[in-house]
């Protein structure tokens, strides 16, 4: 009877106490800034130096674990004299963070699809793909703002000039909504 009645009130308690395990999916938007790679890149012909994009974000944190993966796309806005000229990326990732109630520091790393076209002599459009690894701050108070900044580890891209080699450093900060 002492063993039933100890189960009985362990139960009562927990769903006292238990806060339901919903799993947490968030959508939101946020903005670009390339510190390195493409921003460096000029000639004579063209120039594909814009450093600054929008996008939006969708992740999935499963209850009561510190992990969660998301997806992104990215369009930047490329300052060049060619008609047609774009770059965008996509990507996919994954993030392990300190579960604090209000500020969240995280690690990320994932892989990440670019697209980019720039009418020049010789070059015309190219595409990538390649891993990335960065570090952010979630804070979660009434919406999820968050910065981060991520180094990406392209291939050489061939055909733009013989020592061009974009490795950019990517700064990113939005807002995450749900959950």
């Amino acid at each position: 009877m002492r063993r039933m009645m100890f189960v009985l009130g362990a139960a009562l308690a927990l769903g006292v106490v238990a806060s339901p395990a919903s799993a947490q999916i968030k959508f939101g938007a946020h903005a670009d800034y390339i510190a390195g790679g493409f921003s460096d890149f000029e000639n004579t012909d063209g120039d594909l130096s814009g450093d600054f994009g929008i996008g939006g974000r969708l992740a999935f944190s499963p209850p009561m674990l510190p992990i969660a993966v998301y997806g992104d796309v990215t369009y930047f806005f490329p300052s060049c004299d060619a008609a047609d000229c774009s770059y965008w990326t996509a990507g996919i990732g994954g993030q392990l963070g300190l579960p604090l109630p209000v500020i969240r520091p995280y690690i990320l790393g994932g892989w990440q699809w670019q697209s980019f076209s720039l009418d020049l002599d010789g070059f015309e459009s190219s595409t990538n793909n390649h891993p990335f690894f960065g570090v952010g701050v979630e804070l979660n108070m009434l919406a999820g703002l968050f910065v981060e900044g991520q180094w990406e580890f392209p291939d050489d891209v061939e055909g733009l000039t013989e020592n061009f080699s974009a490795r950019p450093f990517v700064l990113k900060a939005g807002i995450l909504f749900g959950g």
